[in-house]
């Protein structure tokens, strides 16, 4: 998400820059009179294996080798629940046999023979069992495997989102360095056309030898960024190939119009400024700095950790209101302080009130040896 963001931006920047000149004009004529560029303008659509954004993500929940993966777990697991309920329903096991014999068994006596048994013989059997009771483990099982069948569900959901955002993060970059070598050609050719100039005049001995030089080191410098935003385009469209599980060797493009880029809700500077508050560490420590400042301890409040993201400052503030804290309900307060400073320190031992009562050595917790790696802790008072 955050990478589509990036883009979004960026995108807003280009778009203010290159298409807002060339939306003003009503038609391709009037663009090119005016010298404006669209750079997003409508893709050719009719090259071979041409996607739109809204199709190749269509087809990568389709394709797509991890979402096929997630989709099939989650089938798993929805057949385990079926599995396990199978042993709640009563089991109906049927069995028969046949059996054909050449003669007939004879018992020969004096008396004469006596057939014992029948030349072909038939038996078949039914039996059925029902689970009463099975100490909890039936419905236990049941219950894990629903369970089960619920985390395959989201797992795919999750999956699914997270392809979506890299087709549309890589749609995004695909159409924006497509835009990149427009302008890299662009300038190219402005270098290409001001050697001419420059030639033209070195001929007429109104140019030197070196501004000729000079413009040609330009043209030179002015193809290796056009180079870049080729291989990016190239790169781009491999990497969808792949997303898409697409053979490397099978046709693919991109094709979009200028309102696909311009659907992107680029956010204000308030709405980037509230993100950046609630994101960017030093942001969210400048907040905690500053709700430490407003903290009132109540009475009950006898042990504190500082995680030293407040400044010495912000410390000078703090320490008054537990002292004060203190003396208005006397008791025993720990303080203590994670990877204190060492004008922390300093100051933590001018203060009468306060009495140094033991340090935690955190070296072994962590592969330095950073002297700071300890926890001090000291006693504001006895009771």
């Amino acid at each position: 998400m955050k990478r589509i963001l990036s883009l979004a931006i960026i995108f807003g920047m280009a778009i203010n820059m290159f298409a807002a000149p060339a939306a003003a004009a009503q038609n391709k004529t009037q663009r090119k009179q005016s010298g404006g560029i669209d750079l997003f303008a409508l893709k050719d659509t009719n090259q071979e294996g041409a996607l739109t954004m809204d199709e190749a993500v269509a087809l990568a929940m389709k394709d797509n080798t991890t979402i096929q993966v997630a989709r099939k777990n989650a089938e798993i697991y929805a057949q385990q629940v079926r599995q396990y309920w199978s042993s709640v329903y009563p089991q109906i096991v049927a069995s028969g046999s046949y059996t054909r014999a050449l003669r007939g068994q004879e018992i020969i006596t004096s008396m004469g023979s006596f057939k014992m048994s029948l030349d072909n013989a038939a038996s078949a059997s039914l039996e059925g069992t029902l689970v009463l009771w099975k100490g909890g483990a039936v419905r236990a099982g049941i219950r894990a495997a629903e369970l089960a069948s619920q985390s395959g569900y989201l797992q795919l959901e999750e999956t699914q989102n997270q392809i979506k955002d890299v087709v549309t993060t890589l749609c995004f970059g695909i159409i924006l360095s497509h835009a990149l070598i427009q302008v890299q050609q662009e300038n190219l050719n402005i270098a290409k056309d001001h050697l001419k100039e420059i030639t033209s005049k070195y001929k007429q001995g109104l140019a030197s030898d070196l501004d000729v030089l000079n413009q040609k080191v330009k043209v030179s410098n002015s193809e290796p960024p056009l180079i870049q935003a080729l291989n990016s385009y190239d790169l781009g469209l491999l990497t969808l190939r792949r997303v898409l599980n697409k053979d490397p060797q099978d046709p693919l493009s991109l094709t979009w119009q200028l309102q696909d880029v311009l659907k992107i809700k680029v956010p204000g500077l308030e709405e980037l400024y509230k993100m950046a508050e609630e994101n960017r560490p030093e942001l969210v420590i400048a907040d905690l700095n500053v709700k430490a400042e407003e903290y009132e301890p109540s009475e009950n409040v006898d042990r504190i950790y500082f995680f030293n993201p407040f400044s010495l400052e912000i410390l000078q503030k703090v320490m008054p209101k537990l002292i004060n804290s203190y003396y208005a309900s006397p008791r025993e307060m720990l303080l203590f302080f994670y990877y204190p400073s060492d004008e922390y320190m300093c100051y933590l031992m001018t203060l009468d009130e306060l009495d140094f009562y033991d340090e935690l050595d955190l070296d072994d917790l962590f592969d330095t040896n950073d002297a700071r790696e300890r926890i001090m802790i000291f006693r504001l008072g006895e009771y």
